[in-house]
């Protein structure tokens, strides 16, 4: 083999190299950033009892867990658990703001429950429901709404909705 090949392959070698280990630094440095700013949200529980369905006023951001206990969290960013409502009446959640703050920046709240039969949004609420296996879902969504499942399993699942809203569906447990 010629000298000018072995230094061709050489330096593709280590162009290759150095191209992978800056992508393995770059993936790090994203997941710290990542689970700080998390952290920096620092969510608060809300006490709540059985609840079947969820009811949403405008500018929610949510995320949506199975478990075996019912859970609600808020995220503290901004103020936002001085700035909500929340409800439990007839086995319906609401999720509401103060109205004094009906029009300022999404609130953040993680929600977990054992099953869910319907979710209701009023407008730019964006939901992530994530591994959740459940009989039947309807979900109702408005103008601006944004619905995002993953990894779900649903023998039943309705959506209607009124306006322009997006609707991601996804058989997936590796998307983000």
């Amino acid at each position: 083999m010629k000298t000018s090949t072995k230094i061709v392959i050489t330096a593709v070698g280590v162009i290759i190299a150095l191209l992978v280990a800056s992508m393995v630094l770059w993936r790090n440095h994203l997941e710290t950033f990542l689970i700080q700013a998390e952290a920096a949200n620092n969510y608060k529980a809300v006490p709540v009892e059985y609840f079947e369905k969820l009811n949403f006023s405008a500018n929610w951001d949510v995320k949506i867990r199975q478990g075996k206990v019912y859970k609600v969290e808020v995220a503290n960013e901004n103020g936002g658990f001085e700035k909500t409502v929340i409800e439990n009446s007839a086995g319906t959640l609401h999720f509401k703001k103060n109205s004094t703050t009906a029009n300022d920046n999404s609130i953040k709240v993680k929600i977990t429950a054992p099953a869910l039969r319907a979710i209701k949004t009023m407008g730019s609420t964006k939901i992530e429901m994530k591994n959740f296996n459940t009989d039947s879902l309807d979900v109702a969504l408005q103008h601006g709404d944004y619905f995002r499942g993953i990894d779900n399993v649903f023998k039943y699942v309705s959506f209607q909705s009124s306006g322009t809203v997006n609707i991601e569906v996804y058989d997936d447990p590796n998307i983000n």
